[in-house]
């Protein structure tokens, strides 16, 4: 997307955690390949106060470049898009981009933050909407009063498809040799039909 527009320069900001930090560098790498220069990397932590926030947007101000890639967890980005928006800075003249990651955890904020992400580009994860798909859904919010994310039907569907595979391999009388050098159980598991 940032390629879309032809901008050279962006400012990456992340969730200061081992697991972002770690995956970071091929992200820069990413950039790099697609000739985009990586100007200043801000890592915020979830331990942030808002004043940590708002002192860390005031330093990104001061940089020429002003398209953000952002790739957090759904607390810090609500926190970071809330106080972009109060510093002027989800108006004309920044650009915002979120990774897809980041944007599959906004589905369930608060008002505050969707009007926030006016102007925010990011692409989600698309799901139909299939009746087996709502039904799980409904159960799960009768006994858990939890909502169905993008993250949780994958896992489902995972665990769904690895237990259909092993009954289908156990219906052949193949179980123990899949379990041995599981060619059987991944040919199992490739049949499989998921709802993403």
């Amino acid at each position: 997307m940032v390629n879309t527009f032809k901008w050279r320069d962006i400012i990456l900001i992340y969730e200061d955690t081992d697991f972002i930090r770690d995956i970071i560098p091929y992200m820069v790498d990413s950039f790099h390949e697609n000739d985009i220069n990586v100007t200043y990397k801000s890592a915020i932590s979830n331990s942030y106060t808002d004043d940590n926030v708002v002192e860390e947007l005031y330093k990104l101000m001061d940089f020429q470049t002003k398209v953000f890639v952002v790739h957090m967890s759904e607390a810090p980005v609500s926190k970071l898009l809330i106080n972009a928006k109060r510093l002027g800075m989800m108006s004309e003249g920044y650009a915002w981009f979120v990774t897809a990651s980041t944007m599959n955890l906004l589905s369930s904020v608060d008002s505050s933050v969707i009007d926030s992400m006016q102007g925010l580009v990011g692409f989600k994860s698309y799901i139909p909407a299939t009746k087996d798909l709502q039904n799980l859904a409904l159960r799960l919010r009768r006994k858990f009063s939890i909502e169905l994310s993008v993250y949780g039907i994958w896992a489902y569907d995972s665990i769904w498809a690895v237990a259909e595979a092993v009954e289908r391999a156990r219906d052949y009388n193949k179980l123990v040799s899949a379990i041995k050098n599981g060619s059987l159980l991944v040919e199992e598991i490739l049949r499989s039909k998921f709802w993403v």
